[in-house]
């Protein structure tokens, strides 16, 4: 009998790529996947069943937001038990407790699984102490109702079974994409138009950051950076919040280096690795501003490593475990723009030392895909679904 699988996910589909992932592999393994997500304007065929449900039934009312978010939730988790399923997977805690609220009162309930994509109770978030003990005891109290954890890095596993004394260690499935086959032709080209359009001398270095712009992302650091060395060009790849692109580019005109900051919209996840590919250097350095990017393993470090860019990242556990076992880049005791400076020298310090971390990126990029990364989550769920017929 047919496995049926629930994904539910509080935003957009288009760039949860770690949850495509997943729906891809439980489609391979033979379950039915559909997915319940928030409602928004993407009509995009992604292959699967996909119910779209509003979170503010009452409208955009502010007065209104207690009552939109009561009947959002009673709504989402009448959609999900409608579906029937023996699986209901959940992007983060509040997914987590709504497909648990979808169970209540069922007979046969089915199996939740809790796949979070950070360490919820470490997220850049602003939550004073009862705020905090209340999502300590929600994720503390569904985690135990769940009969399969995963977590994206050894060090938020490790803490998440040391606060709630668990058992088993959750499963650790990194956030890896699949092998980038590149085409030279088409990056070099995207170079050379970018090189054209913004006026870049062949002599000068392009530096990638690619990802949210956003607060706490080490962006004003890096604008600052650019005042170091005019050789340097900066490529900001991703989308924000149009009032935070705007203050960066003010902070960039004021330091006098907008001209060579460029400001990219995010581009679709089939055309990344022709626009990552172009960079000289690739950046992974954010604030440390809270345990969840402390611990953090994202999904940017291995789409440059896919793209066979040499990194500069933040000297955090997960970080310094790849870089240091594979050398493919340098790592920042902090994240001041100087000690960014000094690593992104050590990287282009000479022709023999960048081709080093170049062939070394190669073996990375072989070792680091999902193909490999998979099978720990492709194996989680064939024992879960053994499970469903004992």
């Amino acid at each position: 009998m047919q496995t049926k699988v629930v994904k539910v996910i509080p935003n957009d589909f288009k760039n949860q790529s770690r949850d495509l992932r997943e729906l891809s592999l439980l489609s391979k393994m033979g379950c039915k996947v559909s997915v319940v997500l928030k409602e928004s304007d993407d009509v995009y065929d992604y292959g699967y069943d996909v119910t779209r449900v509003t979170t503010k039934p009452f409208g955009n009312t502010t007065l209104l937001k207690p009552l939109n978010r009561a009947f959002s939730i009673i709504k989402w988790a009448q959609t999900i038990r409608n579906k029937k399923a023996d699986i209901i997977s959940c992007h983060d805690i509040i997914c987590l407790y709504i497909g648990w609220l979808s169970t209540v009162f069922m007979k046969d309930k089915p199996k939740l699984v809790y796949d979070s994509h950070e360490f919820e109770l470490g997220r850049n978030t602003t939550r004073n102490r009862a705020q905090h003990l209340f999502y300590k005891s929600l994720e503390g109290f569904l985690i135990k109702r769940s009969s399969l954890v995963i977590m994206v890095s050894d060090s938020i596993a490790d803490q998440v079974a040391k606060i709630y004394s668990l058992k088993n260690k959750p499963v650790v499935v990194r956030n890896i994409p699949l092998y980038w086959n590149l085409d030279e032709i088409k990056i070099n080209n995207n170079r050379q138009q970018l090189k054209l359009e913004y006026n870049i001398p062949e002599d000068a270095y392009i530096l990638i950051y690619q990802g949210l712009i956003a607060p706490n992302r080490g962006i004003e650091r890096l604008l600052k950076l650019m005042t170091f060395d005019d050789k340097y060009y900066l490529l900001l790849l991703g989308d924000g919040s149009e009032s935070y692109i705007s203050e960066m580019k003010y902070i960039a005109q004021d330091l006098n280096v907008d001209k060579r900051v460029i400001f990219h919209s995010a581009v679709p996840y089939c055309e990344l690795k022709n626009y990552t590919g172009i960079a000289d250097v690739a950046i992974c350095v954010g604030e440390n501003s809270c345990l969840s990017h402390y611990y953090s393993l994202p999904n940017k470090l291995f789409e440059y490593i896919q793209a066979l860019v040499p990194v500069v990242t933040n000297d955090y556990p997960e970080f310094k475990k790849i870089i240091n076992t594979y050398n493919i880049g340098e790592l920042c005791e902090d994240s001041e723009s100087s000690t960014i400076h000094n690593a992104i020298n050590i990287i282009l310090s000479s022709p023999d030392r960048y081709s080093n971390y170049k062939a070394n990126l190669l073996i990375a990029k072989d070792n680091l895909i999902w193909e490999k990364e998979s099978k720990v989550l492709e194996n989680a769920y064939k024992d879960l679904i053994l499970s469903l017929n004992k």
